[in-house]
This record gives structure tokens, C-alpha cells and sequence, in this order.
């Protein structure tokens, strides 16, 4: 429906370019709707295309939502973002001080080789989960995010010695799940990662009772599982991206006019096709209705 968005925010024609519908604070006050507050622990980019990229598919939901942004103490934050961070995000002690979360959002992308639960910042984004799944009645990890869900649950991730990256085709194992019904028997999402949670990791997982299995690529692995609680919702893809999003990361990593690097599978950016926007909307709003109906008002 629609994003609140404080006065300060500065990306409001990025976002508004995106058909992304959004309202102030005193705008949303006079409508009388108690919006739905979702964190967003952001550990990719923090500039206002990736911002953008995570409030898009947010906004094609039916409900209002007020996102708080959350920096880590820890975290080693790009120069370049160092300032916006300061001015836009805030601590997770700050995030729950001032409301209720309904929902939590935690994304990123790993750097190459990095191991994450040996990083600075681990031992807070721990901290951060445990909070979550105790308080929070949903949270979404996406990409690295997913990844960090899986190793708190107890399914921990390998780095896989060269990047995966591309578009990959996956199943849908669960068609009367709430989140997966909605969603397409096969679907396209783009994966970009140097590490992953390994299918018998996840296999023993769910043999344990402690996660379901939503979807599997047969190049990529698992791409969907759920814990037992339905607290922590993982997906190790990025449907969040834009193709400008895979341009940029590609470019990025093989030097501003690409080549010199690996190609990405199923993917040409010469030839820029989204093929998994309904995949993305399916997943962001059946998540968002599922933390309205389960929310105490």
C-alpha cells in the first residue's frame, strides 16, 4: 500500500521513480492507520538503490509500512556511505525503544572469502536474533541474511571458493504453504554469493523438526526454508534485486565495463529481463499479511 517515509528521508524521488507509493509521518498520522514497523538490518549497500530495492516489493502490499533502519556497531561500513548511515540508521537498542517491531528484515552480501561468525559485528547480529525470535513475531533473512538465520538455527554455511551469481530456476516444494501457495510450481530468482548453507545441512535440519524446505534450485540448492515456529522466514536468493541491481554487482566485480570475470548464469545484461518480480511480490506480501494477522494491535 503504502511506505511512511520521515521528512529527512533524501531518496524520496528514488523511490517515487520506482512507482513505489509513499507518504510522510504527518500524512500517515491523519490517515489513523497504526502502520506496520519493519526493521531493516541492512548489511549490503546502504544507498538509496538498494533501499529502494528492499521497499519496493514492501510497498506492493496492502498495508502501510513505517521501515526503521539499523546499523550495527560493528560493521565495517563502505566510506562512502559512512555519512547516511550516521544520518538514517540507527541502533537496534534505538530501533526497539521507540515501538514495537512487527517484522525484521536482515540482507546483505558477503565480500569474498569472509566467513561471517568470525567478523566483529557477529556477535551483535547473534545478539539481534536472539531478540528477534523471542519478540518479533516475523523476521526475513535474505541472501547473507538467510544465511545468519540458518547458522543461529543451527544449519551453519561454507564459503564455496568462487562466487555463484546469476539467475537460477527454482521448485516450489510446499503449494498450501502461506508464503509459498502464492507463488509460481517454478520460478526465477538471482543468487550472488561466496558462501552457502549446504543441502544436508538443511536436509538434517528438517529431519530434526527444526526448519520446513520451501523451494530448491538444482544448480543452486535449497533456496526457501522456514523454522519449525514460522519466526524465521530464509531465503538464500536476492529476489529483492532489480536487473540494475545484477548489472551493478556484476560491473562491480569485473571492472565498470564487465568482462575480465566470470559471466553470470542465465543472465545477460545486455538484454535486461526481469523474470522474477511476481516471485518477489508473492514473497514480501504473503510475509507482511502473515505479521498482520499474527500481530497483537
Amino acid at each position: 500500500m503504502t511506505i511512511v517515509l520521515p521528512k529527512s528521508y533524501g531518496a524520496v524521488a528514488a523511490i517515487r521513480q520506482r512507482s513505489i507509493p509513499c507518504i510522510t509521518e504527518e500524512q500517515a498520522l491523519r490517515e489513523d492507520i497504526r502502520a506496520l514497523r519493519i526493521g531493516l538490518l541492512n548489511l549490503k549497500a546502504c544507498d538509496e538503490d538498494y533501499e529502494a530495492s528492499l521497499l519496493g516489493p514492501m510497498g506492493r502490499s496492502v498495508m502501510q509500512i513505517e521501515p526503521s533502519w539499523i546499523r550495527l556497531k560493528n560493521h565495517a561500513y563502505d566510506q562512502r556511505e559512512v555519512a547516511r548511515v550516521n544520518g538514517l540508521y540507527v541502533s537496534f537498542e534505538q530501533a526497539i525503544e521507540t515501538g514495537t517491531l512487527d517484522g525484521l528484515i536482515v540482507s546483505g552480501v558477503s565480500g569474498r572469502e569472509v566467513d561471517f561468525e568470525n567478523l566483529p559485528s557477529w556477535p551483535e547480529v547473534a545478539r539481534i536474533l536472539r531478540y528477534a525470535r523471542n519478540n518479533i513475531p516475523a523476521t526475513l533473512g535474505i541472501g547473507w541474511g538467510a544465511q545468519m538465520l540458518a547458522s543461529f538455527i543451527g544449519a551453519g554455511s561454507r564459503l564455496l571458493g568462487q562466487k555463484q551469481f546469476g539467475v537460477y530456476e527454482a521448485r516450489n516444494l510446499d503449494e498450501v504453504h502461506r508464503i509459498t501457495s502464492a507463488m509460481d510450481d517454478v520460478f526465477c530468482c538471482p543468487v550472488s554469493r561466496w558462501s552457502a548453507v549446504d543441502d544436508d545441512a538443511l536436509e538434517r535440519e528438517q529431519k530434526q523438526g527444526a526448519i520446513e524446505l520451501l523451494a530448491r534450485s538444482d544448480q543452486a540448492g535449497y533456496l526457501m526454508a522456514e523454522s519449525s515456529d514460522h519466526r524465521f522466514l530464509m531465503h538464500f536468493g536476492h529476489p529483492e534485486y532489480e536487473v540494475a541491481d545484477m548489472v551493478r554487482e556484476y560491473r562491480h566485480a569485473n571492472g565498470e565495463n564487465g568482462g575480465g570475470g566470470s559471466v553470470p548464469e542465465n543472465f545477460d545484461e545486455t538484454k535486461t529481463v526481469n523474470c522474477w518480480r511476481g516471485h518477489c511480490t508473492a514473497l514480501f506480501t504473503g510475509w507482511i499479511r502473515y505479521i498482520h494477522e499474527t500481530r497483537t494491535f
